[in-house]
């Protein structure tokens, strides 16, 4: 089981590192229950060190989990729009970052995510298609 879920996590890994030209590291976190389990991958913006959801997926147990995100992460890669987002933080510093997905609302609940209303989204723009 444990092999199974490391086989995953290396191959998700492997996918948004493949993309990752920042330098941003990738984390998951998981809560299990007797209801099932909820897997997160999180990011970690080097250079202003917030954290920002990238997925939360539900599932029987881990290993389903860990198989949701890896779908969604390649077809987020070929199909989902790039976003800029700039905002300030709590102390007033502009910031830049960047998220990819389907929609404005999708991103702003991923730059929400753990942050409690300290952060200000100044502006998000969609980025054109490469």
């Amino acid at each position: 089981m444990k092999t199974e879920e490391i086989r995953i996590e290396c191959e998700i890994l492997q996918r948004l590192y493949k993309n990752n030209t920042r330098g941003n590291t990738v984390h998951f976190s998981t809560e299990e229950s007797s209801d099932g389990c909820l897997l997160q991958i999180l990011t970690r913006n080097i250079y202003n060190n917030e954290i920002f959801v990238l997925k939360e997926i539900s599932g029987t147990n881990r290993i389903v989990c860990l198989k949701k995100i890896l779908q969604y992460v390649e077809e987020t890669y070929k199909e989902d729009n790039n976003y800029t987002v700039y905002w300030t933080d709590s102390k007033g510093k502009n910031n830049i970052s960047y998220f990819r997905g389907r929609s404005e609302d999708e991103i702003i609940s991923k730059f929400h995510f753990d942050k409690y209303s300290i952060a200000k989204i100044d502006k998000i723009k969609l980025n054109p298609i490469s």
